[in-house]
């Protein structure tokens, strides 16, 4: 079952690459994944990831 689920992953990031001409990156599973992706797409360092973070703290604690 598993190897279903990989070969499944596997075609949709082929599928993504021929119809959109993009690529799907792995990030650290840290709990930080999404700011590292939104770091890689928008600084070309998923390691920015703590900036990004602070950027969407100061933004919702500016909101209330």
């Amino acid at each position: 079952m598993l190897h279903f689920f990989l070969e499944r992953e596997r075609q949709f990031e082929i599928d993504v690459r021929r119809a959109k001409g993009l690529e799907v990156k792995r990030m650290l599973e840290d709990g930080n994944c999404l700011f590292r992706a939104v770091a890689d797409q928008v600084y070309g360092d998923c390691e920015a990831y703590n900036l990004v973070r602070q950027m969407c703290i100061d933004y919702m604690v500016g909101s209330f």
